[in-house]
């Protein structure tokens, strides 16, 4: 495969991965940020988030496997 491809690739991954992010904090997590939650020590809601963001990356790395 082209270095353009692999580039491609990457790029749509990343930029899948900050959709998907936004897409939590919209409909998810509303009212908070992330420093709302740090600074409030919420580990409820830091949970919620970091467990949210493993399982948005899962297809896109599912995707990106599948492409490369």
């Amino acid at each position: 495969y082209s270095f353009r491809a692999f580039f491609a690739t990457a790029v749509i991954g990343v930029v899948m991965l900050y959709v998907m992010r936004w897409v939590i904090d919209l409909v998810i997590i509303r009212g908070h940020t992330v420093r709302s939650i740090q600074e409030s020590n919420n580990v409820a809601a830091a949970a919620l988030l970091s467990s949210l963001m493993i399982m948005a990356a899962m297809p896109v790395a599912s995707v990106v496997a599948n492409v490369l």
